[in-house]
């Protein structure tokens, strides 16, 4: 399952960006026993490439150019313990220019 957390227009950014992990979280606890592997994906400049890097030091990474070299998408995969840890990881992304999280 993929779900990407989006805003809405009509909630302050961080009070629904809440709304939208909470909803997260309990799709994660339904589908996964933990403690699983977990893959992340991410889409990134290819300029920022390192910001992602810097975050998951440590973890098994793939990472793949766009076909113009514009974009670098990501996928990460290590062992989680809890849905917890999951959306600790996507919220450490989150200042991150331009990241799409997949």
């Amino acid at each position: 399952y993929s779900y990407i957390i989006a805003e809405r227009c009509d909630q302050p950014a961080k009070d629904n960006r809440m709304q939208d992990y909470d909803k997260f979280k309990d799709l994660l606890d339904e589908k996964y026993n933990f403690p699983c592997p977990y893959s992340f994906k991410f889409v990134v400049p290819s300029a920022q490439r390192s910001e992602i890097e810097q975050l998951f030091v440590g973890d098994h990474m793939s990472e793949k150019r766009s076909k113009n070299g514009k974009y670098t998408s990501f996928t990460i995969t290590k062992t989680v313990e809890s849905s917890s840890e999951i959306i600790a990881a996507y919220r450490k992304c989150e200042n991150i220019e331009n990241l799409i999280m997949l």
